[in-house]
């Protein structure tokens, strides 16, 4: 056993670096899936709802939850409103109102609400969605089967998106006559997700259907209006199986009368609409290009909007076997299947996979194809055996994100009836995911109070005793090999107080921290390897 001294070194190097962001972690190594949720042990989460426990209003969390969108209040990420679509017919969203703890560093829920679709006939197989710049949230009803006309308003009543506004849990009125609308003049299609483009006008969404996958652009006549404007589905120059031409042009159809809204997927099929079979979801990447996912071929595709055509249109990434580099080696593994898509704050793409695994991968922001950057981030719960006896995972389903991509939200699906392991989360309750849920999640630094630990290595974490500490600690860990590694300490603010190289030998290892020149509050201790996350724990420092 080696053991590092650095007393007095760590207390006085405080830098002002800046903090560990949520997208910095060491992938996960692939495995078949667990009763347990596993991550990296650099990141916690804390179960918010599972499907049915009593909510603040008196009713019932539901099933089947999909989108969760994050509306901050005034830019707030530590104060806002969390929209969860339900996609189950008859679905809905529940709106809940939460706020981080600062004592606890844990989110709590003040308040919850159920929207009310009754006036539009109803509302189900609400997937996934989106939110808005002006601070409301989408909600997409993935579904083109032939509903009726209940309300007799000329629409049929499901397979539309619909604008919720968060604060009074209610159906946005879109032409002012005083009645919620559905957003009648994007088109009723097999939606899956929306995204609204920065400049407020334009709006871009897909068709989760294998035969009609289509991708459309809405330009809104005014800014942060979508009750008006016009609709467009691109067709590609040229497209052959999944090869496509770098350039396309939009196709305008039309949305003037409920029965050309009704029929806008009819419309799109006769000017030869490109089919990229099954477009989970659409995002604007920080660059300003169009990125989306097509679950069948398993791609992601990016394009530049030129307005009246595309450009640049090429294989973002592709389906097929990447280096999955983990704490004990470098594992091929296979991405396939994407389905809802998210950036973070620093350019990363996080994706939710469909299919048998039902991981969450991240894409890094230098990532290309000839340079891929793919990392593994989670590990769903096992769902529920299917009739054929196969046990896959719970789904994962959309990930948003605070304003300042410190916390992240999302839910699973399916989790597994039979599942009976007991997992504490960062809040310290103790859950079993035999039911759908709703979590938040962080770097473990800004979560809860425990040290996070979770299925993620076959070393043993890094264990710091004494801790709470007074005068020194001492940080116990295990290493593969003789290398070189970075010991860093940041406070509860994120910031990063300290950056020391040191190396380690082969087996266990101790180093040795005093800190009596330390403010009492909470830090976080990790251990890099270059870029690579190898242990992290958390360090109680007493006055």
């Amino acid at each position: 056993m080696k053991k590092v001294l650095l007393a007095g070194a760590i207390a006085m190097a405080f830098t002002g670096l800046r903090a560990q962001q949520i997208g910095e972690f060491l992938s996960i190594e692939p495995q078949a899936q667990t009763q347990r949720v596993v991550m990296p042990s650099s990141h916690a989460f804390q179960v918010l709802i599972q499907t049915g426990i009593i909510l603040p209003d008196l009713s019932v969390a539901q099933v089947f939850p999909d989108f969760t969108g994050f509306v901050p209040k005034n830019g707030s990420s530590t104060s806002g409103y969390l929209c969860i679509n339900h996609e189950v017919v008859p679905g809905g969203v529940t709106v809940l109102e939460i706020e981080l703890n600062p004592a606890t560093q844990t989110w709590d829920i003040l308040s919850s609400k159920n929207v009310n679709f009754l006036l539009l006939g109803g509302s189900g197989f609400n997937c996934s969605g989106g939110t808005t710049p002006w601070g409301t949230s989408i909600t997409s009803e993935e579904t083109y089967d032939q509903f009726p006309d209940l309300n007799q308003d000329g629409y049929v009543d499901l397979g539309w998106n619909t604008e919720i506004d968060p604060v009074s849990g209610t159906v946005v009125d879109q032409d002012g006559d005083g009645q919620p609308d559905k957003l009648w003049k994007l088109g009723r299609l097999k939606h899956e997700n929306v995204v609204v483009h920065p400049d407020r006008i334009r709006v871009y969404q897909g068709a989760d259907d294998g035969g009609f996958g289509y991708l459309y652009k809405f330009v809104a006549d005014q800014p942060e209006k979508l009750g008006a404007g016009k609709l467009f589905v691109l067709v590609m120059d040229s497209a052959n199986g999944d090869n496509f031409s770098a350039t396309g042009r939009w196709v305008q159809l039309q949305n003037d009368t409920p029965e050309q809204c009704n029929t806008v997927q009819t419309q799109a099929a006769n000017v030869n609409a490109t089919n990229f079979r099954r477009i989970e979801d659409v995002e604007v990447g920080p660059d300003g290009k169009i990125y989306f996912a097509a679950t069948s071929p398993g791609n992601i595709y990016r394009l530049e909007d030129t307005g009246e055509g595309v450009a640049a249109f090429e294989t973002y990434a592709a389906r097929g076997e990447y280096l999955i580099n983990h704490a004990n080696g470098s594992t091929p593994y296979l991405f396939e299947k994407c389905d809802n898509l998210v950036f973070d704050c620093d350019g990363n793409l996080w994706v939710t996979e469909d299919g048998e695994k039902f991981h969450v991968w991240v894409i890094g922001a230098s990532h290309s194809t000839s340079n891929p950057n793919i990392r593994l981030f989670m590990g769903t719960p096992t769902s529920t055996p299917e009739p054929t006896g196969n046990i896959s995972g719970a789904e994962p389903t959309g990930i948003t994100f605070t304003p300042d991509c410190k916390y992240g939200f999302m839910s699973m699906q399916r989790c597994g009836l039979l599942n009976t392991a007991v997992q504490q989360d960062a809040a310290g309750q103790n859950i079993i995911f035999n039911r759908d849920a709703t979590l938040v999640f962080s770097r473990s630094e800004f979560l809860g109070n425990s040290t996070g630990v979770f299925e993620t290595s076959k070393l043993a974490p890094a264990r710091l005793a004494p801790n709470p500490a007074s005068t020194y600690t001492e940080v116990h860990f295990e290493s593969t090999a003789g290398q070189e590694l970075t010991l860093s300490i940041h406070d509860q603010l994120g910031r990063q107080v300290a950056d020391i190289p040191f190396t380690s030998v082969q087996g266990k290892n101790t180093i040795k921290i005093d800190t009596f020149l330390f403010p009492a509050g909470v830090y976080g201790v990790t251990i890099r390897s270059g870029e690579s996350l190898i242990h992290q724990a958390k360090l109680s420092i007493n006055p």
